[in-house]
């Protein structure tokens, strides 16, 4: 009887340590899974840090490229303003509140045969400022010396 007590003793001993293994294996195997979740999480997060460097770089270069473009579309509207009055030393522009000038007999007279002078810069009747220059103030072709000069064909002068 003895024997048989003793065997059950470390049958339940063996259960036991069986149980305690089996246990011990679950739990390294939790660890291990979690250790591995772990490791899909934080590779997800460095894909998506890396997906969002490179969105980054791109919009930066996109940014880049469009500020380039600007700048330089901006350098050239500034350029093609510096023109005329490069040409016109002092730009005349008049003011759109200007009163309209009242001709004399004398000055028709005077300005009359200027009109009707003969082709100029090689052959060739062209306004020297743009089109969007002379033709707002086409109604100042007649008083002004700036238009005889630079709008010639807008103002008929040739």
């Amino acid at each position: 009887m003895e024997r048989e007590r003793q065997q059950r003793e470390r049958e339940r001993a063996r259960a036991e340590d069986e149980r305690a293994e089996r246990e011990r294996q679950r739990s390294v195997t939790r660890q291990q899974e979690r250790a591995r979740a772990e490791e899909q999480r934080r590779a997800r997060i460095e894909a998506e840090r890396v997906r969002i460097q490179q969105q980054e770089a791109r919009q930066r270069q996109q940014i880049s490229s469009v500020s380039a473009a600007l700048q330089e579309q901006l350098r050239v509207q500034q350029q093609q303003r510096q023109e005329p009055r490069q040409r016109a030393q002092g730009s005349f522009r008049p003011a759109p509140q200007q009163t309209f000038f009242t001709q004399q007999p004398q000055t028709v007279a005077t300005v009359a045969p200027q009109t009707r002078q003969p082709f100029s810069n090689n052959g060739v009747c062209a306004d020297i400022d743009p089109p969007s220059r002379c033709i707002p103030w086409a109604q100042y072709c007649q008083a002004s010396t700036y238009m005889h000069q630079y709008c010639r064909r807008t103002c008929h002068f040739c």
